[in-house]
């Protein structure tokens, strides 16, 4: 994987429900030029598994797999319903963070990344 050869700390945006990864290229843009490696994964239907709907249990499951598999946990950045499936990886262990945010726009997490 780019992320593990680049040695930089990942950092994987997850999008809510409707949207497409695309809609994080200028964040992953941003966070790459800062230092970091942006990664912006779809889900599982997008990626040619499960077929949609899916459940919150296999789309956690997609975006903890790509998670283990870089060399350092990474951060994440959760948009909407995206914002859920990082709470769940962040309770189970699998990324960093710290504090969770809600507003009445919908969920963020903010993460220390180190």
């Amino acid at each position: 994987m780019a992320a593990n050869a680049s040695q930089r700390r990942a950092i994987i945006f997850i999008h809510g429900l409707w949207l497409k990864p695309g809609s994080w290229d200028r964040w992953v843009e941003l966070f790459d030029a800062a230092g970091y490696a942006g990664l912006a994964p779809g889900w599982p239907a997008e990626m040619g598994g499960a077929a949609a709907p899916e459940t919150i249990g296999e789309v956690a499951a997609h975006f903890a797999a790509i998670a283990g598999a870089l060399d350092r946990r990474p951060a994440l950045i959760g948009h909407s319903f995206g914002g859920l499936i990082a709470q769940i990886l962040v309770r189970k262990g699998s990324c960093f963070g710290r504090q969770v945010q809600g507003s009445q726009c919908g969920m963020g997490l903010r993460c220390n990344i180190e």
